[in-house]
Formats: structure tokens, sequence, C-alpha cells
């Protein structure tokens, strides 16, 4: 089984977990929009990517390390399923709503 597979797979079990966790609470319970967005990133399998966005990065980061680039473009992704138009309002949902976190992998 190549990594590139098994990342994916590890993605959509992990999600998968979570959302049958998340859809059995009465109380504070998922909405359908994130259910529809979450069930849409599953489908998508971005792995293919992942060789032309790291080529995008540099090769000696000055800092901390890279974020993942297949994290990235998930998050930007359900970003536009959630009607975000704002890449810094969605930062800051991202940090306060750890269901969105999690959704973007």
């Amino acid at each position: 089984m190549c990594s590139e597979y098994r990342v994916a797979q590890e993605y959509a079990e992990n999600l998968c977990v979570n959302l049958t966790s998340w859809l059995k609470r009465k109380s504070r319970r998922i909405s359908d929009e994130y259910v529809e967005a979450a069930l849409t990133l599953m489908r998508i399998d971005l792995e293919t990517v992942r060789p032309l966005l790291e080529s995008l990065y540099s090769p000696n980061p000055r800092r901390r390390e890279p974020y993942d680039p297949v994290c990235m473009l998930r998050s930007l992704l359900l970003m536009t399923l959630l009607r975000y138009d704002s890449i810094t309002d969605w930062a800051k949902e991202l940090k306060t709503k750890p269901k969105l976190a999690v959704m973007a992998g």
C-alpha cells in the first residue's frame, strides 16, 4: 500500500469516526451543512496533487516546518464549501471551532 493512499485513508477514517460521534450527540449536534461538507471532503482524494503542491514549497524553510500542503488545500476547499470569503475570518473559525479543524485535517 503506497503511503499517499494510507494518508488519505487515515484522514477519511478519522473524519468518519468523528462524524459518527458528532451525529450521535443530541445536544451540540453538528449542522447539516458541516456534515455535507465533511462528506464531500471524504470523497475527494487530494493526495494525488501532493507532489505538485510540495514543489511549490521552499526547499529550505526558515523557521518552523511548513503546514501539510494537502491539509491547506483541504482547508481552503472546506472554507469554500461553507461559503466563507475571508481567509482571515476562516483562520479565526478554525481556532475557535475544533470540528472545523478536524474536518480540514
